[in-house]
């Protein structure tokens, strides 16, 4: 029954993230160009041979097998690793090699990852800024702070030294949308047991360093308990983080608790492509809730004139 209620749950979820894309880690690339899972088998080019198409090339792929291993079966198994690393087509070097050695040998085959010009179509999909406005329990707004992220999702500056660290004491921690929305494949994070967010690092200097790590709960996938560790006064703060969601429907925020209490609630707004283009934080102190930070999220380009430089 556990399975079972595990996998309906499951569904649940991927139906509410339909419309997000998860990008894809690859090795040292010959352009930049951030790559998504699409879960189409590559096509392969002989060599000299090349597409008709428009394309890049992004990066190089190769793979290993005992040197018995057919040349066929090495090929299907660069489509695999071409798949999982989200190319459209691979331009072989050559047709395999074979390396003896005295414990044996083994084959290899590479080539060059492609990614055809005319399906780079999901770049407006990735967060690049976001202008973020806060708010005192008055109601009077304060000074706005804006984000900065490079085109494969991660978070690289704010526009001054208080605006990073706000980000990293009070939004990093509970930053549901792009943590766990946008796929936690996009970020510069330690990933745990199963791909799942171990643990932030902070890669920018901040008055005081934190640590910051999900948990993810055993038995329901849309609740995380979130560990906050103040490096300086060694206190640690714990949170409780479950999405708030109509069934059937996308992800439209999140509760976020501080020792059972709620603290923090955040809404969702998206647009017709199903990108989060708005969010509200709204902040809770006993009786009294109020609109806390509001948060304009803008957009990489498919353009590649407007794509940032390499």
């Amino acid at each position: 029954m556990r399975g079972l209620i595990s996998g309906i749950w499951l569904c649940l979820v991927a139906t509410a993230l339909h419309a997000q894309i998860t990008i894809v880690h690859t090795p040292a690339s010959l352009h930049p160009l951030p790559l998504v899972y699409t879960g189409k088998i590559p096509a392969i080019f002989l060599p000299d041979s090349k597409p008709t198409q428009s394309y890049i090339t992004t990066h190089i792929i190769e793979v290993s097998a005992d040197i018995s291993v057919e040349t066929n079966e090495l090929i299907s198994k660069l489509q695999e690793r071409g798949k999982a690393e989200g190319v459209d087509a691979i331009l072989l070097y050559g047709l395999g090699q074979k390396i003896i050695g005295p414990a044996g040998g083994v084959a290899t085959l590479n080539g060059v990852g492609i990614k055809y010009k005319d399906s780079i179509n999901y770049l407006d999909n990735i967060i690049r800024q976001r202008v973020v406005s806060t708010f005192d329990a008055a109601g009077k707004s304060g000074p706005s702070i804006i984000l900065n992220y490079n085109w494969r999702g991660s978070y690289t500056d704010a526009l001054d030294d208080e605006g990073q660290n706000f980000m990293v004491d009070s939004i990093l921690p509970f930053d549901v949308h792009l943590l766990l929305l946008q796929k936690p494949e996009m970020y510069e994070y330690q990933m745990g047991f199963n791909n799942k967010l171990s643990r932030i690092r902070v890669s920018k200097n901040v008055a005081i360093e934190k640590a910051i790590q999900w948990i993810p709960d055993e038995l329901k996938l849309d609740k995380y308990a979130v560990r906050v560790t103040d490096s300086y006064n060694s206190i640690e703060a714990r949170y409780t983080i479950e999405l708030m969601q109509e069934k059937g429907a996308a992800v439209n925020g999140a509760s976020i608790s501080y020792k059972q209490d709620p603290f923090i609630y955040l809404y969702f707004e998206y647009d017709a492509k199903g990108r989060i283009v708005a969010e509200k934080w709204y902040k809770v102190k006993g009786n009294k809730k109020w609109l806390w930070l509001s948060f304009d999220n803008r957009f990489h380009s498919n353009d590649p004139a407007q794509w940032p430089a390499k």
